[in-house]
């Protein structure tokens, strides 16, 4: 039965919410683990109904009041503040790629998601889902604790095409092919999504395409495809 928030203290509703086993309610992102708002919140009805959150609002120099808090280099964060019986907590987060870079003039979209995420991330604060961000379990919108590691595949020699910096050989074109697809296969995406992985890397080194890289590049564009993460436009809300 859900508990009545009103009165009780917050070791109280600490105890409680710390105790909700959140495991069962996390999805995979790549080798990330992250709980969805829609869930951390239905879990927090089921325990307190009467819990309220509030966004935070922020006025700006020329008089708007948006509610994301931009800064001089065109980055932005976002507040949540929920509130459960008498106790009300708050919660900051910049509006951020998936791998955790601030983003400049975020669209709103991109604001949305973030405040999801700052959402979550305030309902932790009274306890629900501490243990993702305190370590126990990886939470795609913090720090990651280091994640175990498949063994890297064996690198084959590329055969020499005699030129310090030609281009790409055929030989070295397929070792780039092979790894987008084990990175593809890594991150459980279908095969439609691989070459995206390959031309994305490529762009990251500044090539507009992967024949166009010089040999002497091979292993830099390599271990670019090997932490491929997908991007933004792909976050899961």
């Amino acid at each position: 039965m859900a508990a009545k928030a009103t009165a009780l203290t917050k070791q109280q509703i600490w105890e409680r919410l710390s105790g909700v086993d959140v495991k069962p309610r996390l999805k995979d992102r790549g080798d990330f683990s992250y709980l969805p708002w829609a869930d951390a919140w239905g879990l927090l009805m089921g325990e307190f109904p009467e819990a309220e959150f509030h966004e935070g609002e922020f006025q700006h120099a020329n008089g708007t009041v948006l509610d994301a808090q931009f800064y001089p280099d065109e980055t932005a964060r976002v507040t949540v503040a929920v509130t459960i019986g008498d106790h009300t907590l708050s919660m900051w987060l910049p509006v951020m790629d998936m791998r955790n870079n601030a983003i400049k003039n975020p669209n709103a979209r991109e604001i949305s998601d973030a405040k999801a995420r700052c959402h979550v991330k305030t309902l932790a604060m009274f306890g629900l889902g501490h243990s993702v961000y305190a370590g126990a379990v990886d939470e795609v919108h913090d720090e990651p604790a280091p994640a175990p590691q498949p063994p890297a595949p064996k690198k084959v020699a590329a055969k020499s095409n005699g030129k310090a910096n030609g281009k790409l050989s055929p030989e070295q074109l397929q070792q780039v092919t092979q790894a987008a697809v084990e990175r593809a296969i890594e991150l459980g995406l279908k095969d439609k999504d691989m070459p995206k992985i390959g031309k994305d890397a490529v762009t990251a080194l500044g090539f507009d395409g992967s024949k166009d890289v010089p040999a002497s590049k091979i292993d830099t564009l390599l271990d670019e495809i090997r932490k491929w993460t997908p991007g933004k436009e792909e976050i899961p809300f």
